[in-house]
């Protein structure tokens, strides 16, 4: 079945009828300019209600260790995914404004535990020195032990194609 629904795609790409929106997905529709996205990408979206809630936190209309919201909730709210609204609440998390109580939902953190105020809400990109890890495996080459051109302990010689010749005394 899966092979089926890539095997459309694929027909409906190469006719040009679909195409790839960066963080919204497959969209139908003649060739051409891509329509004007109606909501932004994901990664701005989670940054955005993030700071919403943070915004909540830190003028107390969220008060320390009252639950933040949970996912259907942020789902209603904000009109965003579910997994959009969990990496919201992982953002919260990592950053330090809430912590998590199993079955219990996010929770705001005391005001001790907030990061500076102008600390950022993206995601930081990798250093500038940063090399990416091939995921590919590499092939380990080693050293065949060298063997003597003279003579082995077998009492043959190896002359210099590599070929064993009896030894002469």
């Amino acid at each position: 079945m899966r092979w089926a629904a890539l095997a459309v795609q694929h027909a409906l790409r190469e006719r040009k009828l679909i195409r790839l929106l960066p963080g919204h997905g497959y969209v139908a529709g003649a060739p051409g300019p891509p329509p004007e996205p109606v909501r932004p990408p994901v990664p701005e979206q989670v940054v955005h209600v993030a700071a919403v809630l943070v915004r909540k936190i830190r003028c107390g209309q969220i008060a320390p260790h009252a639950r933040i919201a949970t996912i259907p909730e942020l789902v209603r709210e904000y009109g965003i995914s579910k997994r959009t609204a969990w990496d919201v609440l992982l953002v919260l998390r990592c950053r330090g404004y809430a912590y998590e109580i199993k079955h219990k939902g996010t929770r705001a953190t005391t005001f001790d535990k907030w990061p500076p105020v102008d600390t950022s809400l993206e995601e930081p990109g990798p250093p500038p020195n940063h090399v990416r890890e091939t995921r590919r495996r590499r092939p380990r080459l080693t050293l065949a032990p060298e063997v003597s051109r003279n003579r082995s302990h077998d009492g043959l010689d190896d002359d210099e194609h590599g070929h064993r010749n009896e030894a002469r005394s």
